[in-house]
């Protein structure tokens, strides 16, 4: 069962659904479960994924709600005329501290015990910044579904489709200072002297090759502001869950990169989902994904009854 919901919140009329666990048994100690929007779309994201998944979660007896932050979907409120502008407040987090009022205010509104924050792509990054302002510690994990830790219009762009080749190549050689500098003009050479699958498989091939001599660094145009966040809050303890479509580099940049050297008793999950995009829908993503967070946050909120909620 669903039901429109508005609250005002520091100013801001913000409007949501709430999908009420009808029929279940309220799960102890009634954590709840809040999706932001996916970037610039209203709440309901792309093919009703985050309604399927709120679906799942109400089913297992948890408060599950969507909203749309200020601006966006039926949320009232003021946003730049370029897209890229408002990529860039999200990046900067604008909407974080808002965005950790809103689970406050619905745990103060619903009695529950804190909230599993999450959203998918720019929703990701709007979380994660939001855990960082929340004083409180309403916020007891975290579902980062795509984040970008590239900077849009820097580095590179949202990731690609599945099978759509091994991403952006510079248009000119990158500079050739040192033996990482050669390492890079070498990647750079292989890629345009061998298009295609051929050209691809080599250039993966000098990848791995260059991290394995000279070790592995965040690329540029990565959002350091929110590698520094991811890091602090999963050393620390705080429960995450990462879902990202299936790429090598995808996968080197969050293990090498941005999430190395964790401390031992991390709660950091990461999950892969294969054949699929960066909007997580098509190839069966859509299925898997809500499949995926639906079993994380029932294992999260078993947790929390039993006194090992962070």
């Amino acid at each position: 069962m669903r039901a429109a919901l508005t609250l005002e919140v520091d100013g801001h009329r913000l409007v949501g659904t709430h999908h009420l666990p009808a029929g279940v048994p309220a799960a102890a100690p009634g954590l709840g479960f809040l999706l932001l929007n996916a970037a610039q779309l209203p709440r309901a994201g792309m093919g009703d994924m985050p309604v399927e998944i709120a679906d799942r979660v109400a089913a297992q007896g948890i408060p599950a709600f969507r909203f749309d932050l200020p601006g966006l979907g039926d949320s009232p409120g003021e946003l730049p005329v370029h897209v890229q502008e408002y990529w860039r407040s999200v990046e900067e987090g604008t909407d974080a501290p808002l965005a950790a009022q809103l689970g406050g205010e619905l745990c103060r509104r619903f009695a529950l015990a804190g909230i599993l924050l999450g959203g998918l792509c720019g929703g990701a990054i709007t979380a994660l910044y939001a855990c960082d302002h929340d004083a409180a510690r309403c916020v007891r994990g975290l579902i980062l579904l795509e984040p970008n830790y590239y900077l849009v219009g820097v580095g590179e762009a949202a990731p690609a489709p599945a099978g759509a080749g091994a991403g952006p190549r510079p248009a000119r050689p990158p500079g050739t200072g040192g033996p990482r500098g050669l390492a890079n003009r070498l990647r750079w050479w292989l890629s345009l002297r061998h298009p295609g699958g051929r050209g691809i498989r080599l250039y993966r091939f000098a990848t791995r090759l260059k991290t394995r001599l000279l070790g592995y660094r965040l690329p540029p145009g990565v959002n350091e502001r929110m590698v520094a966040s991811s890091r602090r809050l999963v050393a620390a303890g705080r429960p995450a869950l990462l879902v990202f479509a299936a790429s090598e580099e995808k996968r080197r940049l969050l293990e090498r990169g941005v999430f190395r050297s964790l401390p031992p008793r991390h709660r950091l999950e990461l999950a892969e989902i294969h054949g699929t995009n960066h909007m997580l829908v098509p190839g069966g993503g859509k299925r898997a994904v809500a499949e995926r967070v639906e079993r994380w946050v029932t294992e999260r909120v078993r947790d929390s009854a039993s006194g090992r909620a962070g």
